[in-house]
């Protein structure tokens, strides 16, 4: 089963956003209309953080000395920041780096452990 990221509205017509596992993308998409939930945006999420072009590696360092210094939770930091973002792979890496953080591991371990993540 794969992972996937939506951005939604839903019967109401609120905004939601979550997760979703689902052998595809047509099945995650099939999955939430049948719980009234329209998806705006879809797309399949990894474990693994992708490796960045250098001027997404500095967006992406900028981003984190932001949300650093900022008094925001360094997760919910994280996501508004990805929220705010504008480039689709940085705000993926984003995400994925606070879904870390709220499993327990230190945003020094994540990137650690993502040599990819900022080009030499």
């Amino acid at each position: 089963m794969a992972k996937f990221r939506y951005i939604a509205v839903d019967q109401d017509d609120s905004s939601r956003e979550g997760e979703i596992e689902a052998a595809s993308l047509v099945e995650a998409r099939a999955e939430l209309e049948r719980s009234g939930i329209k998806a705006r945006e879809l797309v399949e999420v990894s474990d693994e953080l992708a490796p960045l072009a250098p001027s997404e590696a500095e967006e992406l360092a900028g981003q984190l000395a932001q949300v650093g210094s900022s008094r925001l939770p360094l997760a919910a930091g994280l996501r508004a920041a990805a929220a705010e973002c504008g480039h689709r792979r940085v705000e993926a890496s984003l995400q994925q780096i606070a879904d870390r953080i709220e499993q327990g591991q230190t945003l020094e371990a994540v990137v650690d452990s993502s040599p990819g993540l900022f080009p030499k």
